[in-house]
């Protein structure tokens, strides 16, 4: 008799053993979602020749983004992996210098950027603590040095700055 009780007494503590394994995963679950830096705001500034300069603004330190092109459609895909999505939109209209739209998705592991392009263009992309600067177009790796007085065409995710959205 006395395993039948033990028995009985282990079936009737399993299904509370089952959910706090099942709350301790989700637990688990949300504090690497807070550990994850976010994609918060997206910065398009046009440069000299054509040449764009796409600053990605992270809430903490920006990964090594990931990426590769398609010829057909021209489009430039970066991944952000261990990052969350938090712009406002995923969807940015540019329009400037063969950049049509941005789109931006979010799985489990990783953000998704797809740069969809008029045609392919060159590219380089660097991170600069909390940002992911990309260089699109014209000769990419000199595009920093052609600036001349950038302005911010599409911003998404942060507040108008009166200095620099004109």
């Amino acid at each position: 008799m006395q395993a039948s009780s033990l028995i009985n007494r282990l079936l009737g503590t399993a299904p509370w053993l089952v959910l706090a394994g099942v709350l301790g995963m989700l637990a688990g679950t949300t504090a690497r979602a807070a550990d994850q830096p976010a994609l918060q705001a997206i910065d398009v500034q046009p440069l000299a020749g054509q040449q764009l300069q796409i600053t990605l603004r992270l809430s903490g330190p920006a990964p090594q983004p990931l990426s590769f092109t398609i010829d057909n459609p021209a489009r430039i895909s970066f991944d952000l992996p261990n990052t969350t999505l938090a712009l406002p939109s995923r969807r940015i209209d540019v329009h400037a210098s063969g950049l049509d739209t941005i789109l931006a998705a979010e799985t489990k592991d990783r953000t998704r950027l797809v740069l969809n392009l008029d045609k392919l263009v060159p590219y380089d992309t660097r991170v600069d603590g909390s940002n992911i600067i990309v260089m699109l177009g014209g000769s990419a790796g000199s595009a920093a040095r052609a600036s001349a007085s950038p302005r911010i065409v599409r911003r998404a995710g942060a507040a108008p700055s009166p200095s620099t959205d004109r």
